[in-house]
């Protein structure tokens, strides 16, 4: 009985064997995680890293690129969530800029919104994306997600180039 075709298997065997242990073909995670894009990049140097792009679009009705950022709690579907903190973003021709900051208090790029205290525990935000321009409802939310002020409708205003409260909304959030 021949031995050499028993060797030469077991030592070109040997070698598959070593030759896939040597090498890992598993993604690492800079693999798999893609770079950010700008918008996520400016939301989260205005927000922290832990902001999420909600929703891209025209919200202002002006022909540019907005976008809905947020440090999201609970996303309740497509259309409503409760965040820590968030807001509109734009790009025009010298990059990103806030429009809308809804933080400890609400306010546009021209200044706060209303009065109100401090949300400790984020806002419930709901988006009104069948008017052109969208249309947001806030509350301020409890520490269980539930609303604990008054609605207030936030809606751009185009003459001001601004996001303002909408004319029915009382003087203040408590």
């Amino acid at each position: 009985m021949n031995k050499l075709p028993i060797k030469s298997f077991f030592l070109f065997l040997i070698s598959v064997l070593l030759i896939s242990c040597g090498k890992d073909t598993r993604q690492s995670q800079s693999n798999l995680t893609s770079p950010l894009d700008d918008e996520t990049k400016f939301a989260r140097s205005v927000y922290g890293e832990k902001t999420d792009v909600l929703l891209k679009g025209d919200f202002t009705a002006a022909g540019k690129s907005d976008v809905l950022a947020g440090v999201v709690k609970i996303k309740v579907n497509d259309k409503q969530y409760w965040i820590e903190k968030g807001g509109v973003i734009e790009k025009d021709k010298d990059g990103w800029k806030t429009l809308l900051n809804l933080d400890s208090k609400l306010s546009s790029s021209k200044g706060e919104l209303i009065s109100q205290v401090n949300a400790k525990n984020g806002y419930i935000l709901r988006i009104n994306d069948k008017t052109k321009p969208i249309t947001f409802t806030v509350t301020m939310a409890d520490e269980n997600g539930k609303g604990a002020s008054d609605e207030a409708t936030i809606k751009w205003n185009s003459k001001n180039d601004a996001y303002e409260l909408a004319s029915d909304n009382e003087t203040s959030i408590q």
